[in-house]
């Protein structure tokens, strides 16, 4: 067997180990502390067999790794990944692709275009609908707030992908005062600013109070955009979208 060979199957081990144990098990035993002295080392002076690597790199972070997915993981709003799926990262890492366009990484960007086709199939939406794969809720939030700052921008007669920001229309933000943080995160990197937008009351749900909203609406004459949230990150309760 190749040293490769040999490397992946015990990287391969590890991880299934892993898995297999998660039903079982509870909470990491170690928190962010405990974890960072685990860690902590100083930078190697020589390199070290990679398989070694490995090992030592499963054995120091397992104690810190959350049982996401286990079924007895009910933290956050973070979801499981399915065996298969892991399987597919495997090979995606391995094959070490470039998936920029379609000439740097043929077969990705071919399976991005079908799994945009399948998902806007599933989410019955317009085959002509634009589709971006993202790393998180961050960059969605992120990517859908650029498209809507484009949109409100172009409406108003300002193009702000050729002219930036500066002498822009001011754009008016609507948003639930129980938004989740990541919205404000994105705002804050588009330029919009995460202390200038208009937060609105919510109810016991967190969700947007229809009638604030219609009545933050009212006086806006310019570029606006409102950010309604479905699902809140602790009651899942969606904001009104007929208000």
């Amino acid at each position: 067997m190749s040293a490769i060979a040999s490397l992946f199957q015990e990287a391969a081990r590890l991880a299934a180990g892993f898995r297999e144990s998660a039903p079982a098990r509870h909470v990491p035993r170690h928190d962010y502390a405990a974890s960072l002295a685990t860690f902590d080392e100083p930078l190697p002076a020589a390199g070290a067999d990679m398989a070694d690597v490995i090992r030592q790199l499963a054995a120091d972070a397992e104690p810190g790794l959350h049982f996401t997915t286990g079924p007895r993981f009910f933290g956050w709003v973070i979801g499981g990944s399915h065996p298969v799926g892991v399987a597919a990262d495997f090979l995606t890492s391995a094959w070490g692709q470039n998936a920029g366009n379609h000439v740097a990484a043929p077969a990705a960007a071919a399976v991005e275009t079908i799994a945009a086709r399948w998902l806007l199939d599933i989410l019955q939406l317009p085959a002509e609908s634009s589709v971006g794969f993202v790393t998180g809720a961050t960059v969605a939030n992120f990517t859908c707030l650029a498209a809507a700052r484009g949109e409100v921008l172009r409406k108003a007669g300002w193009d702000a992908d050729a002219k930036g920001l500066f002498g822009a229309p001011e754009i008016t933000v609507l948003i639930g005062d129980d938004a989740h943080t990541t919205v404000f995160s994105a705002l804050q990197f588009l330029g919009l600013g995460h202390d200038r937008v208009l937060r609105l009351p919510t109810d016991p749900m967190g969700r947007i109070d229809p009638a604030a909203l219609g009545d933050a609406l009212a006086p806006v004459s310019g570029p606006c955009i409102a950010i309604l949230q479905a699902g809140q990150i602790n009651t899942g309760g969606f904001d009104d979208s007929s208000a």
